[in-house]
C-alpha cells in the first residue's frame, strides 16, 4: 500500500485530500514543517505532498532538509501552491521538488501525478528557466524594458509581462544551447543619473534614471 506524507495546516484542505487521494493509500497528515521533518525521518513514505506557505514561514527549508538526505528518486515531494509566480516555482525545482501543481488541483490530473510519482519517480521539467539569472525591470508610459546582467541582454514589450515572457523567451533559448547562465562572481553597482548637460560637454543619453543595475 503506498504511504503518503501530506504536509498542511488548512483543515479544510486535510479533508479534501482524503477525497483527493485513492483509498488504497495510507495518508499521514501534519499540520507543520517541523512536524513534517519529524515524520519523515521516522517513517518511511513512498511521496511527500506539501503546502507551501505555512505561518512558521515557507517550505524551503523542509525541502533542503529532505534533499540533503534523499535523492528525487528516494523520496519524490510534490508542492501544492496557490502562487502563479514562475521565478518561485522555478526556485521550487531548483530546491529538490519532483513536481509543482496549482492549488486546489483538478482531481483526475492530481491522481494521475501522484500514482506516476509514486510507481516511478521522475522531475518534472518546467516549461521556464530553472537558473538563477538576475533580473532587473522598469517601464516608462508606453514602454517595459528587462534586464539580464548574467546576460547582459534587454527585452521589451508594452507590457511588463511581455518584457518578462520576452526574457523568459530568450534564457531558454540559451539554456537549450546547452549552455550555463553566467554566474555574477563580481558584484558591481553602478548608478546611473538622469541627463545632465556640463559646460563643454555634450549632453549623454545614459538608461533610464534611478535605477541601480548589478552586472
Amino acid at each position: 500500500m503506498p504511504s503518503v506524507l501530506y504536509i498542511e495546516d488548512s483543515r479544510t484542505f486535510q479533508r479534501l485530500m482524503t477525497k483527493y487521494l485513492p483509498d488504497e493509500y495510507s495518508l499521514t497528515i501534519v499540520d507543520n514543517l517541523t512536524a513534517g521533518w519529524e515524520a519523515v525521518q521516522s517513517s518511511k513514505f513512498d511521496l511527500v505532498i506539501s503546502d507551501f506557505m505555512f505561518p512558521q514561514g515557507d517550505a524551503f527549508e523542509l525541502i533542503f532538509q529532505v534533499r540533503h538526505r534523499l535523492s528525487p528518486q528516494q523520496l519524490p515531494i510534490i508542492v501544492l501552491t496557490s502562487v502563479a509566480d514562475r521565478f518561485l516555482i522555478s526556485k521550487l525545482f531548483v530546491a529538490g521538488v519532483n513536481a509543482t501543481i496549482s492549488k486546489p488541483p483538478n482531481v483526475p490530473d492530481f491522481r494521475a501525478l501522484t500514482a506516476r510519482m509514486i510507481e516511478d519517480p521522475w522531475v518534472q521539467r518546467p516549461d521556464f528557466p530553472c537558473e538563477d539569472a538576475h533580473l532587473i525591470t522598469w517601464g516608462t508610459a508606453d514602454e517595459y524594458t528587462v534586464f539580464c546582467p548574467n546576460l547582459n541582454f534587454f527585452t521589451r514589450g508594452n507590457t511588463a509581462q511581455a518584457a518578462l515572457d520576452a526574457m523568459q523567451s530568450r534564457i531558454r533559448q540559451h539554456t537549450l544551447s546547452g549552455e550555463k547562465i553566467p554566474v555574477i562572481t563580481t558584484p558591481k553597482q553602478t548608478l546611473y543619473f538622469s541627463q545632465i548637460e556640463l559646460p563643454g560637454h555634450p549632453p549623454s543619453s545614459p538608461p533610464p534614471a534611478g535605477h541601480t543595475f548589478a552586472d
